[in-house]
C-alpha cells in the first residue's frame, strides 16, 4: 500500500502560529560530528524527521546509543566495535556521508556502494573523496562502490572543488580536518548557514577555525565537547510555511530567523508585497503577493536552492509574469512540468523558469524530492478543487508532519491508503 495526499484547495487561507523545527542540514552532519570523540552529548530542538532517526540508526552501527525525548537526544557511546552499515539506508539518504566519517574513524576502512538523495543533476561526491584523499586516506573507486581506509586523518592543504563545494562536502571536509593533528587548509569550502554551525560546533570542541573567503583554515585534534548543543531553526522549513501562508492570503506567525539567514528569504517576500513584519512575538506574514516575483538562487547569502520550487506556490498567485533563476541546480524543474499539465502557464528555458500567475488547476502529481513535493502539496492548496499528490515518501525525510500542521492551519488535506481494503 502506499499514502497518497488528497488536497482540497482553494477553501481557506492558513492561519495560526507555527512552530518550525531544528535545521536538518545542520543536524545530520553535527550529530555524526559529536559522535567523533567520547564522551555524552545532549542535542536539542533536534527534528523528528526520517533522515535524523535513519542517521540515529547509523551512529547505532558506529557503537552509539540514542534516547530521545522530545526534540531533545543523549547520546552515549558504547562499547561494541562499529558493524557493516545498512545499505539501503546509505542509498537513500545524502547525509550518511556524515556516519561514514565515524566508521571511518573508529574502525580505519569503509566500504560503501554510494549515498542516496534527492536526484539532483548537478550533483557529485567527487568533492567528498577529494576531502577523504586531502586528509591522506586511500580512496579507490569501482562499480561496486568506494573504499576508503587509513588509520587517521593527516592534516594536509586541498581544494574540494573548482568552485565552491556543497553543503555535505564542506562539512564532511572540515569534520575530518577537526580531527587531524595539525593545520589543514581547504579551498572551495562553503559558508551557508549550516556549514558554519557545523564550524561553530566543532570550535567548541577545541579545534580551531578560520576563514579566508572560501578557504577554511583548521587547526586539530579536537578533544571534548560541550555537554549540550541547541541546533538553529530549519530556514527552509520557515521559508515553506511562510510560502504556504502567503500563497492562500492568510496569516501565520513563525518564530524569528537569525538576522542573516533570514535578511535573502525575507526579502523576496516583501518585494512581492507580502506583509512581514517582526516584534517580540516572532515574525508575521500576511497576505497575498501584489506584485511578480523575481528570484535567483545562489550561494549563501543568497536565496537558497532548497527553497526555490516551494516559491512556485507565490509564484502561481501573484500577478504578472514572475521569474526564478535557478544557478545552484540549474535542471530543479520537474515539479513545474507537471504543472503545466495542470493549466499553470510557466516556460523553462535552461536554468530560467517564467511563471503567469492566476492559470493553476487541479491535478494528480507525483513527489520526487523533498523539496520539489512539497512545493507540489502547497500547489494543491490553491486551485480550488481535489488534487492528488502520489509518491509522497520524501517529504518525511526533511518535514516535521508538514501535512498535519498544514491542516492545523486550515489546509483541507487527507492522507489516504490508496489500494488499503474498503468495508
Amino acid at each position: 500500500m502506499s499514502e497518497v495526499l488528497l488536497i482540497t484547495g482553494g477553501t481557506a487561507p492558513l492561519e495560526g502560529r507555527v512552530r518550525i523545527e531544528g535545521s536538518k542540514n545542520a543536524a545530520l552532519p553535527i550529530v555524526a560530528a559529536s559522535c567523533l570523540i567520547p564522551g555524552d552529548i545532549r542535542l536539542r530542538n533536534v527534528p523528528n524527521i526520517r533522515d535524523i532517526r535513519d542517521q540515529f540508526r547509523l551512529m547505532n552501527e558506529a557503537g552509539w546509543h540514542s534516547r530521545v525525548f522530545g526534540d531533545e537526544v543523549r547520546l552515549t557511546l558504547g562499547h561494541q566495535m562499529p558493524t557493516a552499515l545498512p545499505r539501503s539506508i546509505l542509498l537513500r539518504m545524502r547525509g550518511s556521508i556524515y556516519a561514514l566519517v565515524v566508521h571511518l574513524i573508529r574502525s580505519g576502512y569503509i566500504n560503501f556502494p554510494g549515498v542516496g538523495g534527492d536526484v539532483i543533476a548537478g550533483r557529485s561526491l567527487e568533492p567528498h573523496i577529494r576531502a577523504f584523499a586531502g586528509l591522506g586516506f586511500s580512496v579507490s573507486q569501482s562499480r561496486e562502490g568506494i573504499k576508503i581506509s587509513g588509520e587517521n586523518p593527516r592534516c594536509g592543504e586541498f581544494r574540494l572543488d573548482d568552485k565552491i563545494a556543497g553543503v555535505t562536502a564542506s562539512a564532511t571536509a572540515l569534520m575530518l580536518s577537526a580531527v587531524a593533528e595539525g593545520r589543514s587548509v581547504i579551498h572551495g569550502v562553503s559558508r551557508e548557514p549550516e556549514v558554519l554551525e557545523v564550524a561553530r560546533f566543532l570550535k567548541a570542541c577545541n579545534a580551531k577555525i578560520s576563514w579566508d573567503k572560501s578557504t577554511a583554515i583548521v587547526e586539530g585534534p579536537i578533544t571534548t565537547k560541550p555537554s549540550s548543543w541547541a541546533l538553529p531553526t530549519d530556514r527552509v522549513v520557515w521559508g515553506t510555511f511562510a510560502a504556504a501562508i502567503a500563497a492562500t492570503g492568510g496569516r501565520g506567525v513563525l518564530p524569528t530567523l537569525k538576522t542573516d539567514e533570514a535578511e535573502s528569504i525575507v526579502s523576496v517576500f516583501d518585494d512581492c508585497g507580502v506583509s512581514v513584519s517582526h516584534d517580540a512575538d516572532g515574525v508575521t506574514v500576511s497576505g497575498r503577493p501584489t506584485r511578480p516575483l523575481r528570484l535567483e538562487t545562489g550561494i549563501f547569502p543568497r536565496f537558497p536552492s532548497d527553497l526555490a520550487p516551494q516559491m512556485t506556490a507565490l509564484m502561481a498567485v501573484a500577478p504578472g509574469t514572475s521569474t526564478l533563476i535557478e544557478n545552484v541546480y540549474p535542471h530543479r524543474f520537474d515539479h513545474i512540468r507537471q504543472l503545466v499539465r495542470s493549466g499553470l502557464n510557466a516556460v523553462v528555458d535552461g536554468p530560467k523558469v517564467s511563471v503567469l500567475g492566476g492559470s493553476l488547476q487541479p491535478g494528480v502529481w507525483s513527489g520526487s524530492g523533498i523539496r520539489e513535493s512539497a512545493s507540489l502539496l502547497l500547489c494543491g492548496l490553491l486551485p480550488r478543487g481535489p488534487s492528488r499528490l502520489q509518491q509522497i515518501s520524501s517529504i518525511a525525510r526533511g518535514y516535521e508532519n508538514l501535512v498535519e500542521r498544514l491542516v492545523q492551519l486550515g489546509g483541507q488535506i487527507e492522507i489516504i491508503d490508496e489500494g488499503a481494503p474498503t468495508a
